[in-house]
């Protein structure tokens, strides 16, 4: 497993250092969880800086979601097609982000 990060864009953020702890787990986790089987998982964490809002970024190279189920990836108790191949899934992971 590769992780690649960007600190050129240092900021600072105020928030609840344990939720977001939580939900940056959360984004890992189903980033291993949901790997290409027969390649190396790259996870790549960055920042974009618009105005006054910082967008933390995080990005990996898993199998994905179809396109016309990401409008409802954070819905209650939805699992997306690829969820349900061969992976135990609650569908509780991205409500709780």
């Amino acid at each position: 497993m590769l992780f690649y990060t960007d600190s050129t864009n240092n900021k600072r953020i105020l928030s609840d250092e344990k939720w977001i702890g939580f939900i940056i787990g959360q984004i890992i986790d189903n980033s291993i969880k949901y790997a290409k089987e027969y390649e190396s998982l790259r996870i790549n964490i960055y920042t974009s800086v618009l105005e006054k809002s910082v967008s933390l970024i995080i990005e990996d190279n898993g199998i994905g979601m179809k396109s016309s189920e990401i409008s409802k990836a954070f819905d209650k108790g939805f699992t997306g097609t690829n969820g349900r191949n061969g992976k135990a899934s609650t569908g509780i992971g991205s409500l709780s982000l």
